[in-house]
C-alpha cells in the first residue's frame, strides 16, 4: 500500500466518524456543568414627578361621622326608646322611665333571642334618694297607639301598671294604677 492510499483511508475514516454538522443532536454529550446565570440588574428607584406625588387624604370631620352613626342607630330604634317622665294631672312628676326599644327586633345585646323588644328601668321621682324608689320594668307592651308598662316596687304580686294611649299629636295619656288606686297621667319625653 502506498502512503497516499493510507492517508486517503485515514481521511475517509475520519470523515465517517465526524460527519458535517446537521440539525440532528450530536452523539457526544457534554458533562453536566453547574448552570451559571448573570444577575438581573435592579433598576434605580424612580423619583416621582410632581404630577405623581401622593397627596394626603382629605381631612375627616369626626363629629359629622359620630352624628351620622348616632342618627343611623336611632333610626332603627322603636318609638319608645329614650327617657320619659310620667306626670300627674296636677303637673306632679311621678316616675321617670328609661326604655330601650329595639323596634320589635331582638336586641344584639340580649342574653336570649326571645328577650323582650322593650326593656327599661323606672325611678319614683316623689322619693329622691330612697333605696326602694327604682328598679327594672317588669314588662312593656306596645301596640300601634297603646302602651302598657308594668313594674313593682316591693311586692311582685301587686305591680304598678301604666296604661296609655297616643293621641293625634303623638302625646301619651292614660291612667296609673298604683296600690289599688287609679289616677290620670301623661307621659312626656325628658
Amino acid at each position: 500500500m502506498s502512503v497516499s492510499s493510507v492517508l486517503l483511508s485515514v481521511v475517509l475514516a475520519a470523515v465517517q466518524l465526524d460527519p458535517a454538522p446537521s440539525s440532528a443532536p450530536s452523539a457526544v454529550v457534554a458533562p453536566d456543568a453547574p448552570l451559571q446565570t448573570q444577575p438581573t440588574p435592579t433598576p434605580p428607584p424612580s423619583t416621582p414627578t410632581p404630577s405623581e406625588t401622593i397627596s394626603p387624604p382629605p381631612p375627616v370631620d369626626i363629629g359629622a361621622n359620630i352624628n351620622a352613626a348616632y342618627a343611623n342607630a336611632e333610626s332603627v330604634q322603636g318609638p319608645l326608646d329614650g327617657r320619659w317622665r310620667l306626670v300627674g294631672a296636677d303637673g306632679t312628676d311621678l316616675f321617670a322611665f328609661v326604655m330601650a326599644d329595639t323596634g320589635g327586633a331582638p336586641s344584639s345585646r340580649a342574653a336570649t333571642p326571645d328577650a323582650p323588644a322593650i326593656e327599661g328601668a323606672w325611678r319614683d321621682l316623689r322619693r329622691p334618694g330612697a333605696l326602694a324608689a327604682s328598679g327594672f320594668l317588669q314588662s312593656v307592651v306596645h301596640a300601634t297607639d297603646a302602651v302598657e308598662i308594668r313594674f313593682y316596687e316591693a311586692d311582685p304580686s301587686a305591680p304598678t301598671v301604666v296604661k296609655l294611649r297616643a293621641d293625634a299629636a303623638g302625646a301619651w295619656s292614660g291612667d296609673l294604677v298604683e296600690a289599688g288606686s287609679s289616677r290620670p297621667v301623661v307621659m312626656k319625653r325628658f
